[in-house]
C-alpha cells in the first residue's frame, strides 16, 4: 500500500508539475490579451519584473503576474528593464511584452502643427500630449524664445508646420527646437534663391509676408499673387489692411466675425490703422508660402477682395477694387475673416 501511495503521490506531483509548465508555456506563447487595437503601455522609471508584472495585470495586459515575474527571473531580465512608452499590438504575447520592454523598443510618438497655427494653438496641442514632459507650459513667449535660443523676443512664426516625432518623456522644449530648427533651414534655403531686387532688408521680414500669406491664401496657386500684391503696397507706403492680422490683435475677442469697429483696435499688429509690416509674424507659414514671399509674382495688383469659394478677385486700381466689392460683398456690413477686406484702401 505504500508503494501504491509513494506511486500515486508521485504521479499526482508530476501531474501537477506537467500542468503548471503547460499553463507556464501557453502564458508565454499565447496573446496576451484582447484586443482589436494596439495598446499603449507606460512603463514607469524604478520599476523592476514584480512591478511591472502587476502593473500590467491591473492594465489588463497579463492574467498570471507570478508566471511573468518567474519568466523575467528564468532569462535573467527581472532588472535592467527600459522605463519609456510602449505600443503592443493585437496577440502580442507576454514572452515579447517583456522582450520589448527589456530592449527599450520604444513607440515613437508624434505631434502635429498644422499650416498657420499661431504660437497660443501650437502651445495647447503640446500641453495636451500626455506624453510629453510638460516644461515649457508656464513659460512667458519671451522665456520661451530664451530658452530656444531666438533671438526675437516673440517666438511667432518660427516652428515649422509639420509632423515630429518623439518618445515618451520627450520635452514639450525639444518637439519646439525640431520645429525651430526646420523653420530656420527652410528660411535660410529660400532667401539664398530668392528673387532680386524685392523689399526685403532681412529674412526676418519674409518669415512676416509669409505668415500674412498663409493667413490670406486658401490656394495655393495665389500665395505668390498675394504676396506680390503685399510687397507692392509696401513699396508704395500703402497700408496693407489685412484681416488676419486684426484677428491676431484681437486673440481671445475674437469671435468669428470682424465688425467695423474691430478695424480700430489699438495695436501694433492693425494693419489698418498701421504702414508697414506687423512687428512679427502671425502665423507659422508652410513651405508654399515662404517661397512665395521670396518668389511673388510681378502683376500689377493691389488689391484683393474674397470670393466666397477660396479664390481671390485681383484688382490693379482702387477703381476695379470697387467694383469687385461691390460685386461679391454688397450690402455686408461686416467684414468675416473669409474676406481679404480690403474694403478701405486709400
Amino acid at each position: 500500500m505504500r508503494k501504491i501511495a509513494v506511486y500515486l503521490l508521485g504521479f499526482i506531483i508530476f501531474a501537477l508539475l506537467f500542468l503548471f509548465l503547460y499553463q507556464f508555456f501557453l502564458f508565454t506563447v499565447t496573446a496576451a490579451f484582447h484586443s482589436e487595437q494596439a495598446v499603449d503601455y507606460i512603463f514607469q522609471r524604478g520599476g523592476n519584473s514584480h512591478t511591472l508584472a502587476y502593473d500590467l495585470e491591473k492594465q489588463g495586459l497579463i492574467t498570471h503576474p507570478r508566471f511573468f515575474i518567474l519568466m523575467a527571473k528564468l532569462e535573467d531580465k527581472s532588472i535592467h528593464l527600459k522605463a519609456g512608452g510602449y505600443s503592443f499590438a493585437p496577440g502580442t504575447t507576454a514572452q515579447e511584452i517583456l522582450n520589448k520592454i527589456y530592449r527599450g523598443d520604444f513607440a515613437p510618438r508624434q505631434v502635429i502643427f498644422i499650416e498657420g497655427w499661431d504660437l497660443t494653438e501650437i502651445r495647447t496641442v503640446l500641453a495636451a500630449n500626455p506624453y510629453l514632459q510638460h516644461n515649457t507650459n508656464l513659460l512667458t513667449p519671451q522665456q520661451l524664445a530664451e530658452q530656444l535660443g531666438i533671438t526675437d523676443a516673440n517666438p511667432e512664426g518660427w516652428f515649422f508646420p509639420n509632423t515630429y516625432q518623439f518618445y515618451w518623456g520627450d520635452t514639450e522644449q525639444a518637439v519646439l527646437q525640431m520645429a525651430y530648427t526646420k523653420m530656420q533651414q527652410h528660411l535660410a534655403e529660400e532667401w539664398a534663391n530668392r528673387d532680386p531686387n524685392l523689399w526685403y532688408q532681412t529674412p526676418y521680414q519674409a518669415l512676416i509676408v509669409a505668415s500674412l500669406v498663409e493667413k490670406e491664401a486658401h490656394l495655393a496657386d495665389e500665395r505668390p499673387i498675394i504676396a506680390g500684391v503685399i510687397l507692392r503696397r509696401l513699396q508704395k507706403h500703402m497700408r496693407l489692411q489685412i484681416d488676419p492680422t486684426v484677428i491676431y490683435a484681437m486673440g481671445e475677442n475674437y469671435h468669428g466675425k470682424i465688425t467695423r469697429a474691430d478695424l480700430e483696435i489699438k495695436s501694433p499688429y492693425n494693419t489698418y490703422l498701421h504702414y508697414g509690416l506687423p512687428p512679427t509674424p502671425i502665423a507659422a507659414p508652410s513651405l508654399g508660402s515662404l517661397h512665395a514671399a521670396l518668389h511673388p509674382d510681378n502683376s500689377d495688383a493691389l488689391y484683393f477682395v474674397a470670393r466666397g469659394d477660396g479664390s481671390h478677385e485681383f484688382s490693379a486700381t482702387l477703381r476695379e477694387q470697387d467694383a469687385a466689392i461691390k460685386k461679391y460683398i454688397l450690402n455686408k456690413r461686416e467684414v468675416n475673416d473669409t474676406t481679404s477686406g480690403q474694403t478701405h484702401h486709400s
